[in-house]
Protein backbone atom coordinates (compact mmCIF):
# COMPACT_ATOMS: atom_id res chain seq x y z
CA UNK A 1 0.00 0.00 0.00
CA UNK A 2 1.53 3.16 -0.72
CA UNK A 3 -0.87 5.56 0.55
CA UNK A 4 -2.92 5.74 4.12
CA UNK A 5 -5.64 8.21 4.74
CA UNK A 6 -7.24 8.39 7.85
CA UNK A 7 -9.91 10.69 9.24
CA UNK A 8 -9.32 12.10 12.96
CA UNK A 9 -8.57 8.81 14.34
CA UNK A 10 -6.12 8.14 17.10
CA UNK A 11 -4.63 4.87 18.63
CA UNK A 12 -5.27 4.34 21.88
CA UNK A 13 -2.27 5.83 24.45
CA UNK A 14 0.36 3.27 26.01
CA UNK A 15 -0.83 1.96 28.54
CA UNK A 16 -4.36 3.57 28.52
CA UNK A 17 -7.30 1.53 30.00
CA UNK A 18 -10.68 2.14 28.77
CA UNK A 19 -13.33 0.98 31.06
CA UNK A 20 -17.29 -0.15 29.17
CA UNK A 21 -19.63 2.13 30.20
CA UNK A 22 -23.00 1.12 31.29
CA UNK A 23 -25.94 1.06 28.54
CA UNK A 24 -26.82 4.10 30.92
CA UNK A 25 -23.69 6.16 30.47
CA UNK A 26 -23.67 4.83 26.89
CA UNK A 27 -26.97 6.19 25.53
CA UNK A 28 -26.48 9.55 28.15
CA UNK A 29 -22.98 10.36 25.61
CA UNK A 30 -25.30 9.41 22.84
CA UNK A 31 -27.80 12.07 23.79
CA UNK A 32 -24.89 14.70 24.12
CA UNK A 33 -23.00 14.06 20.89
CA UNK A 34 -26.45 14.60 19.62
CA UNK A 35 -27.36 17.88 21.31
CA UNK A 36 -30.04 16.46 23.18
CA UNK A 37 -30.67 16.55 27.21
CA UNK A 38 -31.96 13.81 29.37
CA UNK A 39 -34.12 15.03 32.35
CA UNK A 40 -32.89 12.95 34.97
CA UNK A 41 -36.28 12.72 37.11
CA UNK A 42 -37.67 10.66 34.27
CA UNK A 43 -35.46 8.15 35.77
CA UNK A 44 -32.51 5.59 34.14
CA UNK A 45 -32.28 5.85 30.60
CA UNK A 46 -32.32 3.21 28.43
CA UNK A 47 -32.61 2.78 24.67
CA UNK A 48 -35.91 3.37 24.48
CA UNK A 49 -36.41 6.03 26.56
CA UNK A 50 -33.28 7.73 24.82
CA UNK A 51 -35.11 7.26 21.14
CA UNK A 52 -37.84 9.10 22.65
CA UNK A 53 -35.95 11.62 23.87
CA UNK A 54 -34.16 12.18 20.44
CA UNK A 55 -37.36 11.85 18.47
CA UNK A 56 -38.71 14.49 20.32
CA UNK A 57 -36.10 17.18 19.92
CA UNK A 58 -34.89 15.84 16.34
CA UNK A 59 -31.61 16.14 14.75
CA UNK A 60 -28.83 13.75 14.91
CA UNK A 61 -29.97 9.58 15.50
CA UNK A 62 -33.63 11.56 15.93
CA UNK A 63 -34.95 8.83 13.08
CA UNK A 64 -33.57 6.32 15.19
CA UNK A 65 -35.93 3.07 16.80
CA UNK A 66 -35.22 1.73 20.06
CA UNK A 67 -33.92 -1.44 18.57
CA UNK A 68 -31.24 0.83 16.55
CA UNK A 69 -30.19 2.65 19.16
CA UNK A 70 -29.49 -0.41 20.74
CA UNK A 71 -27.60 -2.15 18.27
CA UNK A 72 -25.49 1.35 18.36
CA UNK A 73 -24.78 0.26 21.35
CA UNK A 74 -23.30 -3.10 21.21
CA UNK A 75 -21.40 -1.56 18.33
CA UNK A 76 -20.00 0.97 20.29
CA UNK A 77 -19.13 -1.11 22.94
CA UNK A 78 -17.39 -3.81 21.23
CA UNK A 79 -15.41 -1.11 19.35
CA UNK A 80 -14.13 0.09 22.50
CA UNK A 81 -13.36 -3.58 23.59
CA UNK A 82 -11.40 -4.00 20.37
CA UNK A 83 -9.98 -0.80 20.63
CA UNK A 84 -8.61 -1.63 24.42
CA UNK A 85 -7.01 -4.57 23.34
CA UNK A 86 -5.24 -3.48 19.88
CA UNK A 87 -2.02 -2.46 19.30
CA UNK A 88 -1.15 -1.04 16.30
CA UNK A 89 1.54 -2.36 13.73
CA UNK A 90 3.89 0.33 11.98
CA UNK A 91 3.08 1.47 8.74
CA UNK A 92 5.58 2.11 5.73
CA UNK A 93 4.50 4.42 3.35
CA UNK A 94 3.12 8.29 3.37
CA UNK A 95 -0.04 8.88 5.55
CA UNK A 96 -2.37 11.72 4.93
CA UNK A 97 -4.07 12.78 7.71
CA UNK A 98 -7.20 15.05 7.63
CA UNK A 99 -8.58 16.65 11.09
CA UNK A 100 -11.21 18.35 11.65
CA UNK A 101 -10.47 21.60 14.06
CA UNK A 102 -13.82 23.30 14.72
CA UNK A 103 -14.64 23.03 18.07
CA UNK A 104 -11.95 20.96 18.90
CA UNK A 105 -11.31 21.13 22.44
CA UNK A 106 -7.77 21.46 23.53
CA UNK A 107 -7.91 18.33 25.42
CA UNK A 108 -8.11 16.58 21.67
CA UNK A 109 -5.57 13.68 21.32
CA UNK A 110 -2.38 15.19 18.50
CA UNK A 111 -1.17 13.48 15.54
CA UNK A 112 1.97 12.93 17.17
CA UNK A 113 0.18 10.12 18.81
CA UNK A 114 0.61 8.28 15.32
CA UNK A 115 4.88 9.02 15.39
CA UNK A 116 5.68 5.38 16.62
CA UNK A 117 4.00 3.88 14.02
CA UNK A 118 4.30 5.47 11.14
CA UNK A 119 8.30 5.56 9.76
CA UNK A 120 7.74 8.31 7.16
CA UNK A 121 6.54 11.89 7.65
CA UNK A 122 2.53 12.37 7.65
CA UNK A 123 0.99 15.16 5.88
CA UNK A 124 -1.79 16.54 8.07
CA UNK A 125 -4.39 18.72 6.45
CA UNK A 126 -7.04 20.37 8.53
CA UNK A 127 -10.57 21.21 7.75
CA UNK A 128 -12.52 23.91 9.15
CA UNK A 129 -15.45 21.33 10.26
CA UNK A 130 -16.55 19.23 13.31
CA UNK A 131 -16.11 15.68 13.85
CA UNK A 132 -20.35 15.12 14.17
Amino acid sequence: MELLAMLDSYPAQRGETSTVPSDEQLFGELLKYAGAESDPAAGPLTASSTAELLGQQGGLFGNFDAETLARVGRVTRNNMVIDSEHAPGSFDGEVLFVRAVRGRPQSAPEVELWTPYVTEKMDVRELARTTS
